[in-house]
């Protein structure tokens, strides 16, 4: 808790930078206490302050708050608000008195905003300070997310380390933390998060050439996104919708050289998306066009066609194309903007 905190503050004062580096071996995240949360609640100075449900709440609306505003405008437009935020609001609750219930609660919801700082160093530029940044609040997330008992919240810290690691061409440690990623997820009751972490596992594999467990995993992923979801959750992953898991998957495919499929799975996302998406401001209608049948089908009939789209183009039961047409893949894209919750 308190190097989370150290690294907030050197953020807003701009010094101590620490740079990306190859250290995302799991064992360099350092292992979680799993204890912290229960010795706080007996160790605590009767003298701290107060913590309840209400500030619990606060820091998840903040979180939404500052969300929605980098969704908009960049992450780097409210990067320092969310840091500061952290160091000088959230920081006397983590050092406060708490339930054991309310303190997994905060540190849930604390794992959150780190998070979403990490995201936001990461999606506003591609120095080496700012990758170093999102590289100790990705870690320091997955480590309060693993004490606070939140399973789908250290999945998707992790996944955050394994993206960034692709963009920086740390293969082998992004396969690694790919599995982690989906070990963490495997027995969450969101089809969603468990098709995001299994496809970011498969976009590790194929980026380090491991070509069966890519193709396993983008399979378990179109399983999981084949399935009903529930409305209205506030996980990370509800952005993950069938049009950007066949976009990833387009992507999977093609470094895979299976060129024929990747071609499918773009023109299902081209379906569902459209090929232009819309401006970020958009003045309000009058009023909704009433939904017609054609409307309908084309807003809610493209799972249909995931199961044609699996029996024309099994994953890793159709090869790569012959020697005469095969393409060389894509090198690794370093430092992509957004990546982080692409």
């Amino acid at each position: 808790m308190a190097s989370v905190l150290q690294l907030g503050r050197n953020d807003v004062d701009r010094r101590n930078f620490i740079r990306a580096s190859s250290g995302y071996a799991l064992s360099a995240l350092g292992l979680p206490d799993m204890d912290s949360i229960t010795r706080r609640t007996t160790t605590v100075s009767p003298r701290a302050v107060r913590v309840g449900r209400g500030e619990v709440a606060a820091v998840r609306h903040m979180v939404k708050a500052l969300g929605d505003s980098a969704s908009e405008l960049g992450g780097g437009h409210a990067r320092h608000l969310a840091v500061r935020y952290l160091t000088q609001d959230v920081a006397p609750w983590l050092e406060g008195r708490f339930t054991e219930a309310t303190g997994g609660e905060l540190f849930a919801a604390t794992s959150q905003l780190v998070h979403l700082a990490g995201w936001m160093a990461q999606d506003e530029g591609d120095t080496p300070e700012l990758r170093g940044l999102a590289q100790g609040y990705y870690a320091h997330s997955f480590r309060l997310a693993a004490e606070a008992g939140d399973a789908e919240l250290s999945a998707t810290a992790l996944r955050g380390l394994a993206v960034q690691c692709v963009d920086l061409g740390y293969r082998a440690e992004a396969v690694q933390l790919g599995e982690a990623c989906v070990e963490y997820g495997r027995h969450l009751d969101n089809p969603l998060a468990v098709a995001y972490y299994e496809a970011t596992l498969a976009n590790a594999a194929a980026q380090d050439d491991v070509r069966h467990m890519a193709t396993k995993h983008l399979a378990m992923s179109e399983t999981a996104i084949g399935r009903p979801t529930v409305a209205g959750s506030d996980s990370w992953a509800a952005h993950y919708s069938p049009g950007r898991w066949a976009h990833e998957s387009c992507m999977i495919l093609s470094r895979l050289g299976d060129l024929d499929a990747a071609e499918e799975h773009l023109h299902l996302a081209l379906d569902i998306h459209g090929l232009d998406r819309p401006p970020r401001h958009r003045p309000r209608r009058p009023r909704r066009r009433p939904p017609t049948p054609r409307r309908h089908r084309r807003r809610h009939g493209h799972l249909a066609r995931l199961p044609r789209l699996r029996r024309r183009h099994p994953f890793g039961q159709r090869p790569g194309r012959t020697a005469g047409h095969a393409r060389t893949p894509a090198p690794v894209q370093r430092g992509s903007r957004g990546s982080a919750t692409s």
